[in-house]
């Protein structure tokens, strides 16, 4: 894959669907929540790394 090669992945299941999309080392993440209170939002490729980190250590109940 080239370095100026965009790509796009997604995912979805009944409650959540979420799309990456970028290039490999910068990409944004969109999601929609379609279940119970239902919202959509976005990450800029800016924000995806402390994201990801974040996510290393939240805890579910």
């Amino acid at each position: 894959m080239m370095d100026s090669e965009r790509l796009t992945c997604e995912a979805e299941s009944d409650r959540l669907w979420v799309q990456l999309e970028g290039v490999p080392h910068a990409y944004s993440l969109e999601f929609i929540l379609s279940n119970g209170r239902r919202c959509e939002g976005s990450w800029p490729p800016e924000a995806v790394p402390e994201l990801l980190a974040a996510m290393k250590i939240l805890k579910m109940f």
